[in-house]
Parts: C-alpha cells; sequence; structure tokens
C-alpha cells in the first residue's frame, strides 16, 4: 500500500498554536534541548524544527519569554529590596551586647565583602630517594613510553 501524500510542509503556515505546541515553547523556555524534546514527546527532529520556525510558535515563545521576564525582573526587586533591610539587621546587631553575635555579624560582613579567611590545604610530605640507577631507568622507561606513543602517519 502506498503512503498517502501529504502537502509539502504542511505545517509550515501555522495559524493556531495547539497544547502540545505550547508545551515545547515551554519546554524551549525552561533550556530543554531539541533533541530532548523530540524523545520526551515522540516527534521527529525535522517536525520540530518546522514548528519551531514557524511565525506563530515564534511570536507565543517570545512573548512567553516576556512574561517570565516580568516575573524575575519582580523577584529581583525583592531580593534587592530584601538585601538592603537585611544589611540594616546586621549593622544593629554589631552593635548588639552579646561579643559573640557581634562576632560573627563581623565574620559573616567580611566574608561577604570577599575578606574569606585563607583555606589551609594540608600535604603530607613524602621523601624520595634517588640514585643514579634509579633515575637511569625511569629515563628508560619514559622512553620506552614515547616509542609507543608515536604514531606513524600512513600516506
Amino acid at each position: 500500500m502506498a503512503r498517502i501524500p501529504r502537502g509539502k510542509h504542511k505545517h509550515v503556515n501555522l495559524q493556531v498554536l495547539w497544547e502540545h505546541h505550547k508545551e515545547i515553547a515551554r519546554r524551549l523556555l525552561l533550556g530543554e534541548r531539541q533533541f530532548e524534546i523530540c524523545k520526551a514527546i515522540n516527534v521527529s527532529p525535522s517536525w520540530l524544527s518546522i514548528i519551531t520556525t514557524s511565525p506563530a510558535f515564534i511570536k507565543y515563545l517570545d512573548s512567553l519569554r516576556a512574561r517570565t521576564e516580568i516575573g524575575i525582573v519582580d523577584v529581583r526587586k525583592e531580593i534587592t529590596a530584601g538585601a538592603k533591610d537585611s544589611i540594616v539587621v546586621l549593622r544593629n546587631l554589631l552593635k548588639s551586647t552579646n561579643e559573640q553575635i557581634q562576632a560573627k555579624v563581623a565574620m559573616d560582613l567580611l566574608d561577604r565583602d570577599g575578606y574569606a579567611p585563607a583555606k589551609v590545604v594540608a600535604v603530607s610530605s613524602t621523601t624520595v630517594h634517588l640514585d643514579g640507577n634509579r633515575i637511569q631507568e625511569l629515563k628508560e622507561q619514559r622512553q620506552k613510553m614515547l616509542e609507543q606513543s608515536r604514531m606513524v602517519q600512513i600516506n
């Protein structure tokens, strides 16, 4: 039985977005790759490419991004406002009568400003004694490894 012929690029002139088109847009907005989307919703990469390049889909994706960014901007404003209030609280705690609280707040403020304490890295020291014979053996081993790793180019 022969295949039913279909119009060339049936979805190029996509006018109305269905729910599965909107789901694709949401997944793309979340950073999911197109090949992952293809596997998840069981479509071919060429079909997905046709959908994602249609003008209606691009317009919807742009509007979705704009709505998302508006929400992100609001969250950033809230975080900035909260940070300003937090600084006031920390400065008031620096004037506390409890020395432990003062020390903790002072350390936190210094850490945030880039004056964190130096990290100590423990290194165990080992002593190696090499005589002339051992050095010669190591050189020979290295030479053998280099000879084995050389590649021969065949034209």
